[in-house]
């Protein structure tokens, strides 16, 4: 008998999560959807930022890169 694997409500919202990692308007709802979907859409949505030009975002990005 082949053992069968079940995956918990939380891993499926995951999963579900995960696959909308390019949309950020998806993951800004799901975000809203429940304090448990919270994390796993607050991953995917800060996992990069960028900046636009200016001198004090050119400071910032020296004292992030700074050894």
């Amino acid at each position: 008998m082949a053992l069968q694997q079940w995956l918990s409500v939380q891993e499926l919202v995951d999963l579900t999560i995960d696959f909308l990692h390019d949309s950020l308007p998806e993951l800004k709802h799901c975000s809203l959807v429940s304090h448990s979907w919270l994390p796993a859409a607050r991953y995917h949505l800060f996992s990069c930022f960028s900046l636009e030009g200016g001198p004090a975002h050119q400071h910032l990005l020296d004292i992030l890169s700074a050894d």
